[in-house]
């Protein structure tokens, strides 16, 4: 196989995988039960993290990269962002460890 043919079969996988991902957001713009699905979990998280609680990430292989990411960046969010017990939460289960316990609650 020569080199045009080898990328014309290169570029035909790039279009084929750019198409399903393009159904599958389609798919779920129409799905409304999704949606509600996503909206009811993040009130859950918001409501657990405002009681002083945390969420936990989980994943194996690829997936375990993106928990750290999302956990990662929920953190940065919430030092930032998140008042009261939320923030407070985040400091005294962190006191021990030598990584957030420098964090103090706002307000």
């Amino acid at each position: 196989m020569q080199i045009q043919e080898h990328t014309k079969l290169l570029q035909d996988l790039v279009r084929a995988r750019i198409q399903r991902s393009i159904e599958i957001k389609q798919a779920l713009l129409s799905d409304t039960a999704f949606h509600d699905h996503v909206a009811h979990v993040a009130m859950q998280i918001v409501k657990s993290l405002r009681a002083g609680g945390k969420v936990m990430f989980f994943g194996n292989g690829g997936s375990a990269a993106d928990a750290q990411r999302t956990a990662r960046a929920g953190s940065r969010k919430s030092e930032i962002h998140l008042h009261g017990s939320a923030h407070r939460g985040i400091r005294r289960k962190n006191e021990g460890d030598g990584g957030l316990h420098h964090l103090r609650p706002y307000g």
